[in-house]
């Protein structure tokens, strides 16, 4: 964590994994992702995927629906799981413009990360899970100088890479995301990934001389990579913390516009999925308080 963040965030996390009481989900965001879209059809939902909500159409006070591709979809309520931080200014015209929007848009902080994976012909499962070494030199990264890396080995985890292989991550945290649009707009993003790339295995073939000349693959997603899928701030996946301040909530629904819930990773400070789930949670127990439904948590 950086010397911006609270170091209770920290403090907290470390208490949950130690207690039992905290882990992450088998097979990563995507497993628990595809569990949960295989449950939402069982349970008779129905997912269009490729699909991007331009606009939450407003009535008369209340949301009448959803804007896809041009097309208004009525619907009796909407939930919003988009980046709320994003939504209140794309969503709705005009943008929300109630006081805990504006302060949204003064205090929230993003973090960001350039995530790096590889994938390495040779199996790594001796080393340890997490590494975390100096570098002889730093790693130039989306404007950002760093010293410190931190590795993930996926190497005893199935299904993450054939047998024999080894799959790596390493997240590159901080504000890179000025430097990445630049680049996009400049047409030199690509290369400017490519010369991150060819920096980061040259320093991993230096601390890891079994992955010299066996990497089958590296990838690299920025800032702007998560924007793009995400719609979120500035491809941020959580808000930092600071120091001295406190866990700051937002509402999950508006007062100004009926039928429309909100949830996701930036109602709570600092967010995350953990947070994400919650809100979810709690955005349809205000759907059901609203009409009148016995809420069910599980099934």
């Amino acid at each position: 964590m950086g010397p911006e963040n609270n170091a209770s965030g920290m403090i907290f996390t470390l208490a949950t994994l130690v207690s039992g009481d905290g882990g992450y989900p088998e097979g990563g965001s995507l497993g628990m992702a595809n569990r949960m879209a295989k449950r939402f059809a069982v349970l008779g939902g129905t997912i269009h995927y490729g699909k991007k909500v331009s606009k939450v159409p407003v009535q008369n006070g209340t949301a009448s629906g959803v804007l896809v591709d041009g097309e208004e979809i009525p619907a009796d309520a909407v939930i919003i799981t988009q980046d709320t931080r994003v939504a209140i200014d794309e969503l709705f015209d005009p943008p929300l413009r109630e006081p805990w929007a504006k302060k949204m848009r003064a205090r929230v902080k993003p973090l960001l990360a350039t995530f790096i994976g590889v994938g390495v012909e040779a199996d790594l499962s001796a080393l340890p899970e997490s590494l975390t070494f100096v570098t002889d030199e730093p790693l130039r990264c989306g404007g950002l100088s760093i010293s410190t890396i931190t590795i993930n080995n996926y190497a005893s985890y199935k299904g993450y890479a054939p047998a024999g292989c080894t799959a790596i991550t390493s997240g590159i945290i901080g504000d890179s995301y000025d430097f990445w649009k630049a680049c996009r707009e400049k047409g030199t993003y690509e290369a400017e990934k490519q010369k991150l790339a060819e920096a980061f295995l040259r320093i991993l073939a230096e601390k890891l001389p079994q992955t010299a000349g066996k990497i089958a693959v590296c990838d690299i997603a920025t800032p702007l990579t998560y924007e793009r899928y995400l719609h979120s701030y500035k491809g941020s996946w959580m808000s930092i913390m600071e120091k001295g301040s406190r866990m700051e909530t937002y509402p999950s629904k508006p007062e100004s516009i009926k039928n429309v819930y909100f949830a996701g990773q930036r109602l709570f400070i600092p967010g995350g999925l953990p947070v994400a789930a919650e809100t979810g949670r709690k955005a349809v127990q205000y759907l059901c308080r609203d009409t009148g439904t016995v809420f069910q948590g599980k099934i």
